[in-house]
This record gives structure tokens, C-alpha cells and sequence, in this order.
């Protein structure tokens, strides 16, 4: 008797339940995952490379720390000044001095960095990771160049700032001596403060500009 298809279906699911019921439904096998990578950690995994960026990471953050210092101690003199509680010269000195102490701070934290990357560059095996860390370099010195750079021009421009502060005081003193000279009757005597105030500016600008002319015009004026 030929067999048909349909008992040689049932033939087959039988002998396939047979090969799995006693043993069940296989679970599958859990892998913890492996922390370094599908490629087992072994190669291409620079410890050095982590320990440096740590490092370079903990002097940027302390860097970030002496900025926030500066602007902290800068805001602070601004307020007491504001508020005519310290003299113009503390208040310039003070700004001058906490300029000086952050970037001292924060070159010594740039050369430590530096330092970092050499010493990461001349044990490093790769040529592109040697390239790379010479660009941090680069990157850093060019950093301390331009701070170094900026504060100076920060000191000559507190140093203008501070002229002008000390001749509106000046200015101010000026006024309160020409009122005391108006109100004794001294008028030609309280006459000639007040001219040299308001011409004060314009005498600095005809001086630059080299305008004698100009100069001998208010001399004239002061003297009538």
C-alpha cells in the first residue's frame, strides 16, 4: 500500500515530538555584556589615554574654578566701589591684584597640561595619537598667549579708567571749591575753576591733535 502524504506529515511531527519532549524547550544562554566592547577590550584599549583625560579634565575644571574666582572677587570690588566704600586707588589696586593671582594660577595650570600631553606624546605608539596630542598642545600655548595677551591690555585700560576716575574727582572737589568762592564774593577766582573744568577735555584733545591755535583760544578765555 503506497503511503500518502498527509501520514507521512504526521510521521515526521511525531518523530520530531518525541525528540523534544523529554528534554523541553531549550532557554536560551544570557551573556553578560562585556564592558570593553565586542572586541574583548584587549586591543586598541589605552589606559594611558583615559588616565590622561582625567587629568587634563581636572586642570580645565580647575581653570574654569579660578575664572569664576576672578569674576567673583572683580564683582565684589565693583560693588564697595559702587557704593563709595573704597578709594579709587584700592578699588584699581584690588582689580590689579586679582588679575595678577588668576593668571599666574591659571598659566601654572596650563603648563601642567602641557606638561600632561608631553609626557602622554613621547610613550604614545601611534603616530595619529602623538599628532593629536600635539595639537592640544598648540591649542594650549596658543591659550596662554592670548591671557597672558588680554591682561595686559586689561591693565592699560584700568589704568586709563582710573585716571579718568581720579580727574572727575577732581572735577567734583573743583566745583565744591569754586561754590565756596562765589559765596565769599571771590567770582573771578571761582571764574577761572570752572573754565579750566569745562575746557579740561577739550584742551587734552587740541594738545593731540597739535592744534596750537586752538590752545592759545582757551588760554585766552581762562585769562579774561
Amino acid at each position: 500500500q503506497r503511503e500518502t502524504f498527509s501520514s507521512r506529515l504526521n510521521k515526521k511531527l511525531a518523530e520530531a515530538g518525541k525528540s523534544v519532549g523529554g528534554a523541553g524547550v531549550a532557554k536560551p544562554t544570557l551573556r553578560a555584556p562585556n564592558p570593553r566592547g565586542s572586541g574583548g577590550g584587549s586591543k586598541g584599549d589605552d589606559p594611558t589615554k583615559r588616565i590622561l583625560d582625567n587629568e587634563l579634565k581636572t586642570l580645565e575644571n580647575a581653570r574654569k574654578q579660578e575664572e569664576d574666582i576672578l569674576r567673583s572677587r572683580n564683582r565684589m570690588l565693583d560693588l564697595y566701589n559702587g557704593e563709595n566704600l573704597i578709594s579709587t586707588q584700592a578699588y584699581f589696586e584690588g582689580k590689579r591684584a586679582a588679575q595678577s593671582a588668576s593668571v599666574s594660577s591659571q598659566i601654572a595650570l596650563y603648563d601642567q597640561e602641557i606638561a600632561a600631553l608631553q609626557k602622554y606624546q613621547s610613550s604614545a605608539k601611534k603616530a595619529t595619537d602623538r599628532e593629536t596630542a600635539q595639537g592640544k598642545i598648540n591649542d594650549l600655548l596658543e591659550k596662554k598667549v592670548r591671557l597672558t595677551r588680554e591682561a595686559g591690555e586689561t591693565a592699560i585700560e584700568w589704568g586709563f579708567k582710573e585716571r579718568k576716575a581720579m580727574e572727575d574727582l577732581s572735577r567734583q572737589i573743583n566745583s565744591v571749591n569754586a561754590e565756596v568762592l562765589e559765596l565769599t564774593g571771590n567770582l573771578g577766582a571761582a571764574a577761572r575753576i570752572r573754565v579750566d573744568d569745562q575746557f579740561g577735555d577739550l584742551t587734552k584733545r587740541l594738545t593731540a591733535e597739535g592744534d596750537s591755535a586752538g590752545l592759545a583760544q582757551v588760554n585766552r578765555l581762562k585769562e579774561l
